[in-house]
C-alpha cells in the first residue's frame, strides 16, 4: 500500500528491474500495482518497460478504473484484474503480473487445475497446489481474484501469473518461487508425477530423510503434552504419524501384489490411533515411531521402481503422503500463535 514519501516509487522501479533481469517478463510485458489509501491503485501504464520504469509510467486509477489524472498515460490492460483483487482481498497491498516461462509451460502441459511443486521450499511458501485457471477475457478479473483466495499466486493458463501480497517484494518472492518450482518440474520431466510426487526411489528417500530430520527437531523441542488448537497433543500426533507409516508399508506390499487404489475411512483410523496412544507412555510412543520409520525407509528402499510408478505413481504417492508430505503437514502444529 502507498505510504508517505517516495519509497513506494523506488520499490516499483526495483521490482520491475528484477522481473526483467530474471526473464520473468518480456521487454514490454507484465504489470505492477500497489493499493491507494483513497481507493484504486497506482499501476504501471500500458506498454511500460518494467526494466526501465520511470515516474510517468506509473499512473493512479480510482476504484472504478478511471484515471485520477486524465492527462496521464493509459493504465495497464490488466487494470480490471488488479482492482478486482483489491476489492475482494482488503489485506492485499500489491499485485504483480508476470510471464514466467516455465510456469506458463507447465500450465500448457498440465491437464489438471493445479501446479504441484515437487521442491519442499515452494511447498512451504505456496502450498501443495498453485491454482491454474482457464478464462476468457471478460471473466478474468473475478476468476483470478477468487482463485487468489486459495493461494497467494495463480497461473492463467498459457498467459502468466498474478501474485497478491502485502507488498511487491513479497509478491516477487511468490513469483520467483513458483517459477523455480515450475523449472524443476520441467527439468525433472517424467521423473515427477503431475501431482508433484517424485517417482524415483532415490528422490523419495532423500526427501523422506530430510523432512524426517526436520520433524524430529520439532518433536525434540516440544513437550509431549503440548496441544494443538484442536486438542491433539504431540504425544498423539507422533503416534498418528507412525500409524500411517505402518499403513503405508502394508499398502506398498499390496500394490506390489497388484492391488489398486483403496478407500479408507481416515477419520475412523485417526480416532482409533489417538485413543490407543492415550494408553501408552511417551517413551513407548517414541520407540514405536522410531521402529515404524526404520521399517518405512526399508520398505521404500526395497520397493521396485515399477511399483512406485505404476497406476500414475500410486506407490510413490503412498510414500509421499504418509512420509515427507505428512511431516510437512504437521511441522507447524505446535508453534506459538500470534
Amino acid at each position: 500500500m502507498v505510504t508517505g514519501g517516495s519509497a513506494w516509487r523506488d520499490t516499483l522501479f526495483e521490482v520491475g528491474r528484477d522481473l526483467a533481469a530474471r526473464g520473468l517478463v518480456t521487454s514490454h510485458g507484465g504489470n505492477l500495482s500497489i493499493r491507494r489509501p483513497a481507493g484504486g491503485a497506482l499501476i504501471t501504464a500500458t506498454g511500460t518497460m518494467l526494466g526501465r520504469l520511470t515516474a510517468p509510467g506509473i499512473v493512479a486509477v480510482a476504484a472504478g478504473g478511471t484515471l485520477v489524472n486524465e492527462d496521464a498515460a493509459a493504465p495497464s490492460s490488466n487494470t480490471a484484474i488488479h482492482l478486482a483483487i483489491y476489492r475482494l482481498h482488503p489485506h492485499a497491498g500489491a499485485v504483480l503480473h508476470a510471464h514466467p516461462p516455465h510456469a506458463i509451460a507447465r500450465s500448457l502441459v498440465t491437464e489438471g487445475d493445479s501446479l504441484h511443486p515437487a521442491n519442499f521450499e515452494a511447498q512451504l511458501l505456496l502450498g501443495a497446489g498453485v491454482p491454474i485457471v482457464t478464462v476468457v477475457d471478460h471473466e478474468a478479473p473475478e476468476v483470478v481474484a477468487e482463485a487468489l483466495g486459495r493461494c497467494p499466486i495463480v497461473i492463467v493458463r498459457g498467459h502468466g501469473t498474478f501474485a497478491m501480497a502485502r507488498d511487491l517484494w513479497q509478491a516477487l518472492n511468490y513469483t520467483t518461487a513458483l517459477e523455480e518450482a515450475a523449472q524443476i518440474l520441467v527439468l525433472a520431466g517424467d521423473a515427477v508425477a503431475e501431482d508433484g510426487t517424485p517417482l524415483r526411489r532415490t528422490a523419495l528417500l532423500a526427501l523422506e530423510q530430510d523432512l524426517h530430520a526436520r520433524w524430529q527437531r520439532v518433536v525434540a523441542a516440544t513437550a509431549p503434552d503440548a496441544r494443538r488448537a484442536d486438542g491433539w497433543t504431540l504425544h498423539e500426533v507422533v503416534a498418528h504419524v507412525a500409524a500411517w507409516q505402518r499403513y503405508a508399508i502394508e499398502r506398498l506390499l499390496a500394490i506390489a501384489a497388484g492391488e489398486g487404489r483403496r478407500a479408507l475411512d481416515a477419520d475412523a483410523f485417526n480416532d482409533r490411533v489417538r485413543a490407543e496412544a492415550a494408553g501408552r507412555s511417551w517413551p513407548d510412543v517414541q520407540a514405536e515411531a522410531d521402529d515404524a520409520h526404520r521399517a518405512f525407509l526399508a520398505a521404500i528402499a526395497s520397493t521396485p521402481r515399477e511399483v512406485l510408478e505404476a497406476d500414475a505413481g500410486l506407490g510413490a504417492f503412498v510414500v509421499a503422503v504418509n512420509g515427507f508430505g505428512h511431516y510437512a503437514e504437521h511441522l507447524h502444529d505446535f508453534e506459538a500463535g500470534p
